[in-house]
């Protein structure tokens, strides 16, 4: 009986043999298909991001609040002389200005050390009209003292920074 079984069976095992050469086959190549099925989506996701539009610049501030020059140097030039402007008005004494370079070297912000020394009205007269004024500029790290100890002048010293862009 079990021959006469394999007798009629011998001319489906090349069939056999190839059915189950081909399911392993599959079995071995599917995570290698997943993959590819994979990158092609992300290749078409970034086909879709390179062809959208350019986004708009983003603007830091409001116009009129940030110092509109050509480059990095004429933003810091621009910002030691709007100080100078005030501490002349106010009536304060500039014992030293210098620009100062922002950790990365350059970017949108202009800085400048400042060190002053006048009477307590005189100084706060200054300190009002640079952060109260446009462009806008903010003194990041400061601190103030009396200036000797008889002496009714006080002596400030900060950073100041300004937001600049370029020219359009």
């Amino acid at each position: 009986m079990k021959a006469a079984l394999l007798r009629r069976a011998r001319p489906l095992l090349p069939l056999l043999l190839v059915a189950g050469g081909w399911a392993a086959f599959v079995q071995l190549t599917r995570p290698a298909l997943d993959m590819l099925d994979a990158a092609r989506a992300r290749r078409e996701a970034v086909e879709r991001i390179a062809t959208r539009p350019a986004l708009p610049p983003v603007r830091l501030a409001a116009p009129g609040q940030y110092l509109s020059v050509p480059d990095q140097a004429a933003a810091d030039r621009a910002l030691r002389e709007r100080l100078r402007e005030a501490a002349t008005r106010a009536g304060v004494l500039i014992e030293r200005l210098e620009e100062r370079r922002g950790p990365d070297g350059g970017s949108a912000m202009a800085r400048a050390h400042i060190l002053l020394s006048g009477p307590e009205a005189a100084m706060l007269r200054f300190i009002t009209a640079v952060e109260g004024g446009r462009p806008a500029i903010r003194f990041g790290e400061w601190r103030m003292e009396r200036a000797r100890e008889a002496a009714p002048a006080i002596r400030f010293e900060g950073q100041a920074i300004a937001i600049w862009q370029a020219a359009e």
